[in-house]
Formats: structure tokens, C-alpha cells, sequence
């Protein structure tokens, strides 16, 4: 079961070096989405009541005891928490795989019109209220199934509030390109599941676009190349930009910003920046760069994810048993990537 102790301890690691205390003086300049003022109507003390609600009362009835490649306790009650506190009449959801976060959407808000789209569904849960939009699971009886169709090619005039909709957006994708086809059709509202930070994951996140580095705090000064890398679509469309162009996004994207969030970790755990490598290099690419930063050790992996990750919402001994975290597995406090919220003017 879970525990409180959150001390760093991989045997394997290397010791520290030189290189820790370098990256370490760069991570204090990194500018990332984080940083900026996030004015959200909630704190910390609503996030430790709702949380105790949310284990006792919900998860225990999710319908994936252990979603292996999907949300797990820090993402999916951050899920859970936004839409509740927001209540929008319309979701949509784009990356569906069984369901679980349909479910908990539904549980946050029992009226809302759910729109689930997904290319290869293996649901588990099914809503017998939600419009899908799947291939995988073409029909299903009592229910409103039609073959899949892709975010950006959904007419959605059909949705006359736009501005009370939430869009969820968990589909590995470039969230930059998701954001531009939603702001195009009228959207305002987003969650990002997938919102790894510099050299992670495997889309050009949005914690990524505010990172003015491009991921360059994260490497030595020694590195040969500015290039930087931009994800998208599980690494299938991976492909290298300039500085440059990589900070143009950036400049685009955060004068548009109404507010931007990153729900916190239920807990902070050794692995949350350890469960995916720290950089990649595209297929195609055939140049000698090499894109991998030093393998951490313990001390810097520390550092990074001090710096890099917002500050758990459980943060003593006496929270932990108060909210009941003890019950839970600990694989469930894994797979944290950030996830955000997102408004835009």
C-alpha cells in the first residue's frame, strides 16, 4: 500500500557530478507554464477535502481497478475535481481507450452531454448517455455509437454553448495543434492529460510550448544542438524545430492565456519524473545529435522534480491518514504527467 515516505532511493543510480550541479543552477531560470499566476477559484484546502471525498466515495468504484495506460489517482482526480467545480453542460473527450474517463467525468457531472472520440476503443465502461464517436467498437446496442471521426474534422456547430464546454484532451497528440483546432472552432476550456514536461512523453505538450528553453535547462552547455523536439501523435510524427521556432509558440501562445493550472500530484513519490526516458530522437532523423540527457542521479532527479513539478496535494503525515491514502496501491500514485488546465481568452 501506499506510504507517506517519499525519500529517493534507486540503487542503481550513477553519484553525483559535475553535471548535476549545472543542470541544477539552469532549472532555477527555466520558465515553464507553472510559473505563471494561475488565479483559479480553489486552493489547497479544497483540493484536500474534495481528495478525501474522491477515495472514499468514488474511486473505489471505478470501473478499471488498474488502468495500466490510462489515468490513474492524480490525473483522474484531477479530472474528476475540475469538471466537478466548472460543471459544463458539454464535454468532449478526445482519447476514450476503456472508458475510465468517461466515468469519471459522468460521476463530476451527472447532466452534462458527453462526446467521446476514440480510433481504436477497448471500452470496459460504457455511458448510456454519451455520443461516441469509435472504431475499434463499432456499434453497441441501446447506445449511441457512429464510426470515429477525428477531433479536427467533427462539424461542431451542432454544440450552440461553446463557451460552457470542457474539452478533454487525451490523445497523445501536439497539444499545440489540438488547442489551434479547437480555438478555431470556438472552444475556450481544456484539460490536458498529456502534459509531460522537457524531454518527456511522447506529444509537444503544453508544458512543453512554455518552457522558453526548449528543453536546453535540462542539458549541458556543452550540448551540440538548439534544436528542439516536437512530439506528436506517439511518437509517430516526431520531428525536430528551431529554437527559434519553438519560442515563436511560446510567444503566441501566452499572451492568449485567460489561465493555465497544473493540478498537483496527489503525493510526491521517487518515480513521477522516472516512469518515461528524458529525451528522444525522431526516427528519421539521421544526424549525429544526440538528444538523451545524463541519466540522473538521485540528488538531481530530486532537484528536477522540485522544480518542475507543482507541490503535492498531501503534504504531512497527518493529511495522508486523513485522506485515506494508506488503501491504495501505490502503482496508483504513478503515471503523473502534469496535467493541465487551460483557459483561453
Amino acid at each position: 500500500n501506499a506510504t507517506a515516505h517519499t525519500r529517493y532511493v534507486r540503487p542503481s543510480a550513477p553519484e553525483p557530478g559535475h553535471a548535476d550541479s549545472v543542470i541544477r543552477s539552469q532549472l532555477r531560470y527555466l520558465q515553464g507554464c507553472r510559473k505563471f499566476p494561475a488565479k483559479v477559484p480553489w486552493n489547497r484546502q479544497d483540493l484536500l477535502r474534495e481528495l478525501k471525498v474522491f477515495i472514499a466515495k468514488v474511486y473505489p468504484n471505478r470501473p478499471v481497478k488498474f488502468n495500466a495506460l490510462g489515468m490513474r489517482i492524480s490525473h483522474l482526480f484531477a479530472c474528476w475535481f475540475i469538471t466537478k467545480w466548472l460543471q459544463p453542460k458539454v464535454i468532449i473527450e478526445s482519447g476514450v481507450h476503456m472508458g475510465q474517463s468517461t466515468w469519471v467525468m459522468r460521476q463530476a457531472a451527472p447532466k452534462a452531454q458527453i462526446i467521446s472520440l476514440d480510433p481504436r476503443a477497448d471500452m470496459v465502461y460504457w455511458d448510456k448517455d454519451a455520443m461516441y464517436m469509435v472504431d475499434g467498437l463499432r456499434s453497441k446496442e441501446g447506445f449511441h455509437v457512429s464510426p470515429f471521426q477525428d477531433f479536427a474534422a467533427v462539424d461542431w456547430s451542432f454544440i450552440g454553448d461553446k463557451a460552457d464546454t470542457l474539452i478533454l484532451f487525451d490523445d497523445h497528440q501536439n497539444n499545440l495543434k489540438r488547442l489551434h483546432q479547437a480555438v478555431r472552432a470556438g472552444f475556450k476550456r481544456f484539460m490536458f492529460d498529456d502534459n509531460s514536461g522537457p524531454l518527456q512523453g511522447d506529444n509537444y505538450s503544453i508544458k512543453q510550448v512554455c518552457d522558453e528553453s526548449g528543453g536546453l535547462a535540462l542539458r549541458l552547455p556543452t550540448f551540440p544542438s538548439r534544436a528542439v523536439l516536437m512530439c506528436d501523435s506517439f511518437h509517430m510524427n516526431d520531428k525536430f524545430i528551431t529554437l527559434e521556432e519553438h519560442q515563436r509558440n511560446r510567444d503566441e501562445l501566452l499572451p492568449n492565456v485567460k489561465l493555465y493550472y497544473e493540478s498537483p500530484p496527489v503525493l510526491f513519490v521517487p518515480g513521477l519524473m522516472e516512469w518515461t526516458p528524458f529525451g528522444h530522437k525522431p526516427t528519421a532523423d539521421k544526424s549525429d545529435v544526440q538528444y538523451v540527457m545524463p541519466r540522473a542521479s538521485n540528488q538531481l532527479l530530486k532537484w528536477m522534480t522540485e522544480s518542475m513539478i507543482a507541490p503535492p496535494i498531501v503534504q504531512t503525515q497527518e493529511e495522508f491518514k486523513e485522506v485515506g491514502l494508506g488503501a491504495l496501491p501505490h502503482r496508483e500514485l504513478m503515471n503523473y504527467v502534469s496535467f493541465g488546465y487551460l483557459e483561453i481568452q
